[in-house]
C-alpha cells in the first residue's frame, strides 16, 4: 500500500509543480507598448516572500517601449536588507514631498523629522504641498521669473475668491480713462 501512497504523492507533487510553472509563466511577460498607448505600472505582493511587478522600459533612448511583468523572489533576503531596500524608495518619496513644501516648512528641521511610512509614504495621510508654492515652482520651471509668477498666483487667488484682480498690464489699468 505504501507504493500506492508514494505514487499518489509523486503525482500530487508533479501536479503542483506543473501548476506553479504555469502560474510563473502567466505572471511573467514582455510585450511592446504601442505608440500613444496609456501604460500604468503595478506591483503586488503575491505571498511566500514574492512580488509581481509590471513596469515599462526602453532598451535605448528613443527606442521601442516595452511592458515587462516579472516576479521578484525575496525569500533569501534578510529582514535588515529588506528595510534598507525599502528605505531607498521611501527616501525618494520624502524628497519629493519636501520639494513641494514652502521654503520655510522645507528648511524647518522639525518637518518630517520622523516619517510614519504607513501614513506618509503609503498614502494614507500624505502631506500635500502649499498649492501656491507648488504653482510658483511650476511657473518658474516654465521660465517665468519669480516676481511675475507671484503676481500671476496673486491675481488667480483674487479672481477665485471673487475679489477684483488688478490687471498686470499697465495699459489695461488705464483703458477706462482713455474713453
Amino acid at each position: 500500500m505504501s507504493s500506492i501512497q508514494n505514487t499518489a504523492e509523486v503525482a500530487a507533487v508533479a501536479e503542483v509543480a506543473q501548476s506553479d510553472a504555469q502560474t510563473t509563466v502567466a505572471q511573467t511577460s514582455l510585450r511592446v507598448i504601442k505608440a500613444g498607448e496609456n501604460f500604468s505600472p503595478s506591483s503586488a505582493y503575491i505571498g511566500d516572500k514574492k512580488c509581481r511587478s509590471t513596469f515599462s522600459f526602453r532598451p535605448h533612448e528613443g527606442g521601442t517601449r516595452y511592458e515587462k511583468t516579472m516576479l521578484f523572489d525575496f525569500s533569501g533576503v534578510s529582514e535588515e536588507s529588506l528595510y534598507l531596500l525599502a528605505l531607498s524608495s521611501v527616501r525618494i518619496t520624502v524628497q519629493h514631498i519636501l520639494r513641494n513644501l514652502s521654503p520655510a516648512e522645507m528648511l524647518d528641521s522639525r518637518t518630517l523629522s520622523t516619517v510614519d511610512v504607513q501614513e506618509v509614504v503609503l498614502g494614507k495621510q500624505r502631506p500635500s504641498g502649499n498649492p501656491a508654492t507648488v504653482a510658483l515652482k511650476a511657473l518658474m520651471r516654465m521660465g517665468i521669473t519669480e516676481a511675475v509668477a507671484q503676481q500671476l498666483i496673486s491675481e488667480a487667488a483674487k479672481a477665485q475668491s471673487g475679489g477684483d484682480a488688478t490687471p498686470s498690464d499697465p495699459a489695461e489699468q488705464n483703458s477706462d480713462t482713455d474713453a
